[in-house]
């Protein structure tokens, strides 16, 4: 996730998890919704779980990587990535 895109696929697989096990009693039962997924996503300072989005999350990591290996911090990771 830090070092390539994340395809949507792949997020809507995990999104659809993380929502099994907040709306549920367990993966397979649908029970109560228990907490909003705007609620969740929120920071914690704003009331949410801070789960915040994957695909966000998938952004961050691959921009930090393009900061790292601009500014020369992942100096011995260049040849192997690029």
């Amino acid at each position: 996730m830090s070092i390539y895109y994340m395809p949507k696929g792949i997020i809507n697989v995990i999104s659809s998890i993380n929502h099994s096990f907040l709306w549920s009693d367990s993966l397979n039962s649908h029970g109560n919704c228990n907490v909003a997924l705007y609620k969740a996503i929120k920071s914690k300072s704003l009331g949410g779980l801070d789960l915040g989005s994957l695909y966000h999350k998938n952004l961050a990591l691959l921009f930090k990587w393009v900061w790292n290996l601009d500014n020369g911090v992942a100096r011995g990771w260049q040849e192997f990535i690029l």
